[in-house]
């Protein structure tokens, strides 16, 4: 049963929320596992030859940043790196493979064929399948919408003094949104490219923070104001807005860093959090979730009530 969006609420507990930023701020400070890895956040490698920053880079950021999530991001992000050292033009290239002059003189084949050779697990092995077309267009768009708009720049994007609509003009841009742009900001903001303030920028919410605030507590889903029944089907991606905001008002009033959140909720769910196991959360991680919610990988969705950790009878004997 799939709970109906119009009729369910998503509560975010404040002080839940707090205690666990200041949780996961601890395990990253200390160096805990998965906080422990070379590489740890794959966003935050900086392609080699590249100036921290400059427009290569902002490029970078830019470009891989619009298709993560297509398969593991630590993937999407390597392969970024692949065809920025070793295509024509690097990064640029994605820029510069619409640019009308480029166009007249035939200096590049079909951007399909490059994709192909460059980034072949993020798109999937078939030059014929959707999943390159729909990557292909919409770099196609933003590269076009970057030229016109922004003089090639995404610096450019930039509202001075506005948050809000800065974003905004993030999500413009073809597959972004606001959860992609909210990545793109956090990196920008990271490195230096925008002024904003750690504190007041929106965070990423993708079904690895989602599941932490529900199995820790933090989130609170009700209807009409009573809790869900258990095994109701909640659609996350209708909540994933509401999660946003209300998750941005608790980093600005309380001088929470949204980059260091942001990456710790990730860097927690995509890698610790998919071993399933209760006896390793147990020993290995000071978040102390409640229970881990079914959210399958292909879909947006979690079932309510759900725990589906191994080992969770040994955890609590142990």
């Amino acid at each position: 049963m799939t709970a109906d969006r119009k009729k369910f609420q998503v509560l975010i507990n404040e002080k839940k929320a707090i205690e666990l930023s200041q949780r996961l701020f601890q395990m990253m400070d200390e160096r805990v596992p998965p906080y422990d890895r070379e590489g740890v956040f794959p966003d935050a490698i900086v392609p080699e030859g590249m100036e921290i920053g400059g427009l290569e880079h902002r490029l970078f950021l830019f470009y891989s940043g619009s298709i993560d999530g297509r398969t593991s991001s630590p993937q999407v992000y390597q392969e970024l790196r692949d065809l920025s050292a070793n295509a024509v033009n690097g990064i640029q290239l994605l820029l510069k493979i619409v640019d009308p002059e480029t166009i007249k003189l035939k200096l590049y084949g079909p951007l399909e064929s490059y994709l192909l050779q460059y980034l072949p697990k993020t798109l999937g092995a078939s030059e014929e399948s959707e999943r390159i077309a729909e990557v292909a267009d919409n770099i196609k768009f933003n590269s076009r919408l970057l030229l016109e708009r922004y003089s090639g720049d995404p610096k450019n994007i930039l509202v001075p003094d506005s948050v809000e609509e800065t974003h905004l003009r993030l999500c413009r841009f073809k597959g972004i949104g606001r959860h992609k742009g909210a990545l793109i900001m956090k990196n920008y903001v990271k490195f230096g490219v925008w002024p904003f303030n750690e504190y007041e920028i929106p965070m990423k919410v993708d079904r690895h923070t989602f599941r932490i605030l529900y199995g820790t507590g933090v989130m609170e889903i009700t209807r009409d104001g009573e809790p869900l029944e258990d095994g109701e089907q909640i659609s996350t991606k209708f909540s994933f807005g509401p999660v946003q905001d209300q998750l941005r008002g608790i980093t600005s009033r309380n001088r929470i860093s949204a980059i260091k959140f942001n990456d710790g909720l990730w860097s927690l769910g995509s890698r610790s959090c998919r071993r399933n196991d209760y006896v390793f959360c147990q020993v290995n991680c000071y978040v102390g979730c409640y229970s881990r919610p079914n959210t399958p990988e292909s879909v947006s969705y979690l079932i309510v009530g759900s725990d589906t950790r191994k080992n969770r009878m040994q955890g609590v004997l142990f």
